[in-house]
């Protein structure tokens, strides 16, 4: 089986870094702009608590945060 068809969901649900997440998890390689949004992804706990901004300005990658100003 191809490693991209064992991620399942539908992307237009997903939040933004999902699928580049699982691709890495399988060893697939992410795009640096894929990576940073998977980064977000997991550094947000998998937007448990819905999508919005960290409001981290400390964070190197913030500039680039997916959801950046979304409260």
């Amino acid at each position: 089986m191809n490693p991209s068809a064992r991620i399942s969901g539908s992307r237009n649900n997903q939040p933004v870094g999902h699928i580049a997440y699982r691709k890495y998890q399988l060893g697939i390689p992410v795009p640096i702009k894929k990576a940073v949004g998977a980064y977000c992804y997991d550094c947000m706990g998998f937007y448990t608590d819905g999508r919005v901004d960290c409001e981290n300005a400390r964070c190197m990658l913030y500039p680039w945060m997916p959801y950046r100003g979304v409260k």
